[in-house]
């Protein structure tokens, strides 16, 4: 696993947040420049769990980060 600067990892919240993010669960993964996210709930139209997807590493929290890296 790399260990990116505060930089690459500091999530700055932005007006009109409330309407363009999504609760995260858990990173299942990382590579160089993205983190693969587990999302929180359903999709409406299916039923199921939301798809897992790759975030660059500057739009995830910094707590969603530690967890990651405390159980890597």
């Amino acid at each position: 696993m790399s260990n990116p600067s505060d930089e690459e990892t500091q999530f700055i919240p932005q007006s009109g947040d409330e309407d363009t993010l999504w609760e995260a669960v858990a990173i299942v993964a990382e590579n160089a420049k993205l983190y693969k996210i587990k999302w929180a709930g359903f999709d409406p139209a299916t039923g199921k769990p939301w798809a897992d997807s790759w975030v660059a590493k500057h739009d995830v929290t910094r707590d969603l980060v530690e967890a990651w890296r405390f159980y890597c």
